[in-house]
């Protein structure tokens, strides 16, 4: 594999490809394997399904709203937004691929949650 620079590899997330959540440079990496490319979308965290659809969370920022999104790795395009988050720190698909948690940390109104989404 090629040598990625990464500013905080906060979590990966195994499609057909590996894909690494680079937080602080608000993107998710995809390494193609056997291959000296790789694909760049924008935010951070990342879940998955298995329909290979990547769901990352950007954190905050002043650049950008901090929210989900939903993205094929493959195409490399965001298919849509959702959510409306302060801080969010971790993400999870469930083993049925039917739900979405999001994790959120901090202090204030939206501090220390579990956001839950249902998959469609």
């Amino acid at each position: 594999m090629k040598f990625l620079s990464l500013q905080v590899p906060h979590a990966i997330t195994l499609l057909n490809l590996l894909c690494i959540a680079d937080r602080e440079n608000m993107r998710v990496v995809c390494p193609k394997s056997a291959s000296r490319n790789y694909s760049r979308t924008r935010p951070g965290v990342a879940g998955y399904n298995d329909k290979n659809i990547v769901y990352p969370v950007n954190g905050p920022t002043s650049m950008l709203p901090v929210r989900g999104f939903t993205i094929n790795p493959k195409s490399e395009t965001i298919i849509g937004h959702w959510g409306k988050f302060k801080n969010p720190h971790s993400i999870a698909v469930s083993s049925n691929n039917l739900t979405l948690y999001v994790t959120e940390i901090g202090s204030g109104y939206q501090a220390n949650r579990i956001w839950k989404y249902v998959l469609v």
